[in-house]
């Protein structure tokens, strides 16, 4: 029996090329926490997750900061308007 060599691939090659990048890196760098490609899924999704709500987070305070801020300013506009008169 012959194989050729373009259409042969090695199954552990094959098998890390359906795993995506991310995945793998996950499960290399969590240093033994992460065993397996649906345990690295979750553990991406809870990153996302995460990351989602205190991007809400973030962009809520500063909202409500310059909100504050801009009803300052037109406080001090509407005084100083009322001064003139």
């Amino acid at each position: 029996m012959t194989f050729d060599s373009d259409e042969w691939q090695d199954p552990t090659r094959f098998q890390s090329q359906q795993i995506p990048a991310i995945v793998r890196w996950t499960i290399k760098y969590s240093g033994g926490y992460v065993r397996d490609e649906k345990q690295a899924e979750y553990v991406l999704l809870g990153l996302v997750a995460f990351a989602v709500v205190l991007a809400i987070l973030f962009f809520q305070s500063s909202r409500s900061n310059t909100q504050e801020e801009s009803r300052a300013v037109i406080e001090k506009s509407i005084n100083a308007t009322d001064a003139l008169r």
